[in-house]
């Protein structure tokens, strides 16, 4: 995922949260899931009932023709190192299978090492042998 629609994502999460500070971390993954998955998605309304709990409504359309209303729930659980790691999610009452699920979860890896390395907090990397 680029880096602006993911931080579209949960600029838009934060938004609806009401506030970024306190955005919940599942908010915000879920977040970025939604934009990579239908990134002209707009997100209308949000739940989030736990740290690993998440839930976004959302509408895609056009200016020509009505939006089309949909729903991804998320469910994660918390790394020991930090982070999430999503375990199941259901996109319009469909749940994702075990490869999307992994598909996901190695771009939400790679978005945190992203993360992790525009802010200095990536560990050095050792040079090939």
């Amino acid at each position: 995922m680029g880096r602006s629609r993911g931080r579209l994502a949960c600029a838009v999460a934060a938004l609806l949260a009401g506030c970024s500070s306190d955005t919940a971390p599942s908010l915000a993954a879920c977040a970025e899931i939604l934009a990579a998955r239908a990134p002209s998605a707009r997100v209308v309304a949000t739940v989030s009932d736990s740290v690993t709990e998440a839930a976004l409504d959302f509408e895609v359309g056009s200016w020509w023709k009505e939006a089309a209303r949909g729903r991804l729930a998320c469910s994660f659980e918390e790394q020991p190192a930090g982070g999430l790691r999503l375990r199941a999610a259901v996109l319009d009452g469909q749940p994702f299978t075990s490869a999307e699920v992994t598909v996901v979860n190695a771009d939400l890896l790679l978005a945190d090492m992203r993360r992790a390395a525009e802010t200095g907090d990536a560990p050095p990397i050792s040079p090939p042998r």
